[in-house]
C-alpha cells in the first residue's frame, strides 16, 4: 500500500529526471493528497490513481496549476471518491479527465467548465452520478463525450448543444435512468459519432422525428 512518505521520498528521487512525465499510482489507499513538490516535475504530463477503495484523494495540491504540461488525470477503480478536487479546474492545460468505476462519485462540480482545454470526459461505471453541472457549455474545446455504464444519470444539460467542437458522443450500456435527451442536440453540427447499445431505446430518447435525426 502507496503512502503519503513514500511518494514524497519517491518524487524528490526522480524529480532530477528531466524527461520523467507519467504516473501510475496503484493501491494508493491511503493516500489523501499528493506533495507539493510534484510541481518539479516540468514535462509532467498525466497522473493515474488506481484501486483505492478504502480512502480518498480529498485534493490536489494548488502547485500542480504550476505544470504547464500536466494534460491528463485518470481515476481508476477510485472506490471512495465523491467529489473531484476543486484544484484541478487551475490546470490550465488539461485535456483528459477520465472517471472509471468511481462508484461514490455522485456530483461534478461547476468548476469542472474552468477546464476551458478539455477534449475528453470520459466516465465508465460512475453509477452514482446523476446529472452533469449546466456549465459543461464552457468546454468550447470538449471533443469527446462518453458515459458508460453510467445507471442513475437523469438528465443532461440543455446547454450540451454550446459543445460546437464535440465529436463524439456515447452514451453505452445501462443508461436506465435517462429518459429523453434535448432536441438542442441536433444543433450540434460537428458531432460525427453517436453510439448507444439500443438503437429503439436511442430514437426514445431522442423523442425525435427521424427528420431530425438526419440533421446529426
Amino acid at each position: 500500500m502507496v503512502d503519503y512518505d513514500q511518494i514524497v521520498l519517491f518524487l524528490i528521487h526522480i524529480s532530477k529526471l528531466s524527461n520523467f512525465n507519467e504516473l501510475f499510482l496503484n493501491m494508493c489507499g491511503e493516500l489523501k493528497t499528493l506533495p507539493n513538490i510534484i510541481s518539479k516535475l516540468k514535462r509532467f504530463e498525466g497522473l493515474t490513481l488506481r484501486m483505492a477503495n478504502f480512502y480518498q484523494i480529498i485534493f490536489l495540491p494548488s502547485s500542480i496549476s504550476k505544470l504547464s504540461n500536466f494534460k491528463e488525470l485518470i481515476f481508476d477503480m477510485y472506490g471512495k471518491l465523491e467529489t473531484l478536487p476543486n484544484t484541478i479546474s487551475e490546470v490550465k492545460r488539461f485535456e483528459g479527465l477520465n472517471l472509471r468505476s468511481c462508484k461514490s462519485l455522485h456530483i461534478l462540480l461547476p468548476s469542472i467548465s474552468n477546464l476551458i482545454s478539455l477534449q475528453i470526459l470520459l466516465k465508465v461505471n460512475c453509477d452514482q452520478i446523476v446529472l452533469l453541472p449546466s456549465p459543461i457549455y464552457k468546454l468550447s474545446n470538449l471533443k469527446e463525450l462518453i458515459l458508460d455504464m453510467c445507471g442513475e444519470l437523469e438528465t443532461l444539460p440543455n446547454t450540451i448543444s454550446n459543445l460546437s467542437k464535440l465529436l463524439e458522443f456515447i452514451l453505452d450500456r445501462n443508461y436506465k435512468s435517462l429518459q429523453i435527451l434535448s432536441p438542442s442536440i441536433s444543433i450540434l453540427t460537428s458531432l460525427q459519432i453517436i453510439i448507444a447499445v439500443d438503437f429503439d431505446q436511442l430514437l426514445q430518447l431522442f423523442n425525435l422525428k427521424e427528420s431530425v435525426l438526419d440533421r446529426l
